[in-house]
């Protein structure tokens, strides 16, 4: 008999292919059309002003689209940093600090607006930016997401499988365009020559002149802000010669007298896009809460990016000055603007002539604007068809993995699109965060030293069967090998270990079983191994030894 510790273990491999993994298993969804066409629900010029993208203001009907603007002033811009004065408190005018998301509300779900603000934060980019999921697209995660749990409740309550009964949270994703704005503003004095910055060329944002006779005078000033009672802003087409553009916007906000500020013109460029990306809802994060922001987009660099072809990777949206004009209606219930209600909501009301930075306070106020209108596009467009037999559970096994536990669903609706249809696909994607086993670097792996280790245990029994025709059923217990142990003569090999073993090169001792005397005895050592002389010869097979008193 041999004794040798083997260099390759078996254990630590086991343990790691038998750990289940945390990590996001893709768990269905399914695919569903809209009653809306590509160029309605990302247009790329905006000239019309349908009755369906009206705000809602004195009433609320299925036509109009909740007020977002209740729930900005107070949750975005009234946390703007005001200048100090003698009674501020002692973190007053600070400014480091300001929300870059807020919940905007949608007919059936709620979509949060994320913004990047220039301005006098700790943190902040070259421009300021905003952005938010559309809010069809916003209802349709929310409403493909409850037939989804749905679905697998009634698998999990039945024990059915795939369904998936245990998790840390559950992510929801439909894949598609969400509005971008980016702004950067200028001010100018009342009388001079408008200058707006051009946001596409160079980080200095070099400024372009607007030629125009009563624009900026202070006639028009004093007009615009009703002789310097609020403030006003007026919506421009920019010439091609301003480069990359949507809208231009002209803010005229009055002086403070008692702040000694002066009256302020800003000329503003605005830039909104189309970008790529996904709205997401979860469990853990809320739901009906569905949020987006695309792959790195508050960088300047974004505006210029362009694709193989030469077309900008995110498309642009011209936007005429009568569609932004409908985003500033008269508040009935207070005669004031949008613009100006948002105005005076910077600063916890103080009002935007006491802010600090009031030029980037204003591109917040206009991103935010264009943002929110163009998330309200196109609100009232709809899934095609009906769920699947619903006695049957046909939508429920649509919805879950159609192959194997894990991967994509198929089609929970009754609809079917026909050669002549062009309407949008869409596919919500559900994904379940939890402890699973699947395919990973570290299960290959360690799958792979099991199959090794497995290999040569396997070539090892088939040698000792049918080639080495040696085998024994003496010594097959743990007490049988401590009795020959105990019976056997010490030896030099294992010479300080009495108290214990401390090195490793002790268990690697070849040891073997010899006739020694007569008796079976455990021999240690290379110098008797391949002695064959009486001393220590080698066991005879079929042979009967018996311990004898020596």
């Amino acid at each position: 008999m041999r004794v040798r510790s083997w260099p390759l273990q078996s254990g630590p491999a086991a343990a790691v292919a038998a750990l289940p993994v945390l990590r996001d298993w893709e768990a269905g969804g399914t695919r569903f059309y809209v009653d809306k066409r590509y160029r309605e629900m990302y247009p790329t010029v905006l000239d019309n002003v349908f009755p369906s993208e009206e705000i809602c203001t004195a009433s609320h009907n299925d036509t109009c689209h909740p007020s977002n603007y209740g729930l900005i002033t107070e949750e975005l811009f009234s946390f703007w940093p005001s200048m100090p004065t003698q009674s501020s408190s002692p973190d007053a005018g600070l400014g480091l600090f300001m929300p870059e998301n807020t919940i905007l509300s949608g007919p059936k779900a709620l979509h949060k607006l994320a913004v990047r603000f220039r301005g006098p934060f700790v943190f902040q980019p070259e421009i300021t930016v905003a952005t938010t999921p559309l809010s069809n697209i916003a209802d349709f995660v929310s409403q493909t997401s409850k037939v989804w749990t749905l679905a697998n409740r009634e698998f999990c309550a039945h024990g059915k499988s795939p369904s998936f009964c245990y998790y840390n949270d559950i992510f929801f994703s439909v894949d598609t365009l969400q509005p971008i704005s980016f702004v950067r503003c200028n001010q100018n004095s009342v009388d001079d020559t408008i200058r707006f910055p051009r946001l596409d060329q160079g980080s200095d944002f070099p400024l372009v002149d607007l030629k125009d006779g009563e624009l900026g005078t202070r006639n028009w000033f004093d007009s615009a802000t009703r002789n310097g009672s609020t403030t006003n802003a007026t919506w421009i087409s920019l010439p091609e010669t301003f480069g990359s553009s949507s809208v231009g916007a002209l803010a005229a906000i009055p002086g403070d007298n008692s702040t000694n500020a002066a009256d302020k013109l800003m000329a503003c460029t605005i830039d909104a896009r189309w970008a790529n990306s996904s709205a997401v809802s979860s469990f853990l994060g809320g739901p009906l809460v569905v949020s987006g922001t695309p792959h790195d987009w508050f960088g300047k660099g974004r505006i210029q990016e362009r694709k193989s072809d030469g077309q900008l990777l995110w498309s642009q949206v011209k936007i005429a000055p009568d569609w932004a004009q409908h985003l500033d209606p008269v508040i009935e219930q207070s005669g004031v603007s949008v613009f100006s209600m948002l105005c005076d909501s910077i600063g916890d009301f103080q009002g935007i002539a006491r802010a600090q930075s009031p030029t980037n306070a204003v591109e917040a106020i206009f991103a935010v604007m264009i943002t929110e209108g163009l998330s309200r596009i196109e609100n009232s467009a709809q899934i095609k068809g009906s769920l699947l037999d619903f006695t049957k559970l046909q939508w429920a096994r649509q919805m879950l993995p159609i192959k194997g536990l894990f991967g994509s669903g198929g089609s929970a609706f009754n609809y079917t699109p026909t050669g002549d249809d062009d309407f949008m696909e869409f596919r919500m994607k559900a994904t379940v965060n939890g402890y699973g086993y699947g395919v990973s670097v570290a299960s290959i792996l360690s799958i792979l030293v099991l199959l090794t280790y497995s290999g040569i245990a396997l070539a090892y029994v088939l040698y000792v069967t049918f080639f080495s025709h040696i085998t024994s059923d003496a010594w097959d217990t743990i007490t049988e090998l401590i009795a020959l142990a105990v019976n056997s003569d010490p030896s030099f090999e294992l010479q300080s270990t009495g108290a214990g073993i401390s090195c490793l090169g002790t268990l690697k001792q070849e040891v073997k079983v010899r006739v020694t005397k007569g008796q079976l005895k455990l021999v240690f050592g290379s110098k008797y191994l391949e002695d064959t002389s009486t001393e220590a010869s080698v066991v005879v097979t079929n042979t009967f030894y018996e311990w004898k008193n020596v």
